[in-house]
C-alpha cells in the first residue's frame, strides 16, 4: 500500500459493507488507522493513480478543484468494475495558477447530461462551520470573486 498525503486520493477495495460505521475525526481516528494497517482503506497521491484499475472500490477524491484537467481525466477513468466515485471540491477556491484551468471545473462542464453522473452543488446555507463563513461565501458570491481577480 502507498500513503501520501491525506486529502490526494483515496480508493477503498473490497465490497461496499466492509467499512460500514467508519467514522473519521477524533472517534474513529484508531480505526481508520486500523482499517489503513490492513489495506482496507489506500491513501494515494495522483501520481500513484496512473495505470491502476479501481476494481470493487469506492474513490473519493477530495480537492479536486486544484486538479488539472490531465489529472482529472486520468483518476476519472480509473473506474473499474463494482467501484463508485465521488469527487469533492470547491470551484471557488481553485489554487492552481491563474492561467491553468481547473480539472473540477472542466469536467462539470463536458460531463453534464453524461448518463451515470450525477452533481450536488453545496451552497452557503450548508456550511457546518462558524456562522460568519456563511455570510463571508455569500459576501464574495455577490462580488463575484473567487480568488484569481
Amino acid at each position: 500500500m502507498r500513503s501520501g498525503a491525506p486529502g490526494s486520493c483515496a480508493s477503498r477495495a473490497g465490497s461496499a459493507g466492509s467499512a460500514r460505521g467508519l467514522v473519521v475525526g477524533p472517534a474513529g481516528a484508531d480505526q481508520a488507522l486500523r482499517l489503513r494497517e490492513k489495506q482496507v482503506i489506500e491513501v494515494a497521491p495522483l501520481a500513484f493513480m496512473r495505470g491502476r484499475t479501481l476494481k470493487q472500490a469506492f474513490v473519493i477524491m477530495d480537492e479536486a478543484q486544484n486538479a488539472s484537467i490531465a489529472q482529472m481525466k486520468m483518476v476519472l477513468t480509473r473506474l473499474g468494475r463494482d467501484s463508485r466515485m465521488v469527487v469533492t471540491g470547491d470551484p471557488g477556491q481553485v489554487d492552481l495558477p491563474p492561467s491553468q484551468p481547473s480539472g473540477l471545473a472542466h469536467a462539470l462542464d463536458i460531463l453534464e447530461g453524461v448518463p451515470g453522473i450525477g452533481r450536488t452543488e453545496f451552497t452557503a446555507s450548508d456550511v457546518r462551520r462558524h456562522a460568519l463563513v456563511s455570510r463571508i461565501i455569500k459576501a464574495y458570491d455577490a462580488a463575484g470573486r473567487t480568488g484569481h481577480d
